[in-house]
């Protein structure tokens, strides 16, 4: 792994294990990515109670706001650099709650029983 004030790049992660153990030991997600629809491992980290730095990319801002991470606007590395920039200059205190509102997002609108019953929903008003 390297490190580097205070990021650590891991690679790819190829079991649960490590997944879960990056994790645990981490405080923000980064997902600069060029092409996503919605990513699970936003998701996954957002239920493990991380924050989210992710490009402006497919459904992501249905996933992350101010609130709860970080808009990347464009995946040019000086927009990454801009964002990561900012990660390391927030106070514990702000990434706590942006932690904490990871948690309450994924909690209150993307559970299997949500999810589940809002498709049913829309299913069955199309149906009608």
């Amino acid at each position: 792994s390297k490190q580097l004030k205070g990021f650590q790049y891991s690679g790819e992660l190829s079991n649960k294990e490590e997944l879960i153990a990056a994790y645990l030991r981490s405080d923000v997600l980064v997902v600069p990515s060029h092409s996503e629809g919605m990513p699970n491992v936003i998701l996954e980290a957002m239920a493990s109670g991380l924050a989210i730095a992710a490009t402006d990319v497919g459904a992501v801002t249905a996933l992350v706001n101010g609130e709860n991470g970080w808009i990347i606007p464009g995946t040019a590395p000086d927009d990454i650099h801009h964002v990561l920039r900012n990660i390391i200059n927030c106070s514990k205190h702000e990434i706590a709650e942006r932690k904490m509102n990871s948690v309450r997002k994924v909690s209150s609108q993307f559970t299997w029983e949500k999810i589940g019953t809002e498709t049913l929903d829309f299913v069955t008003t199309i149906c009608k």
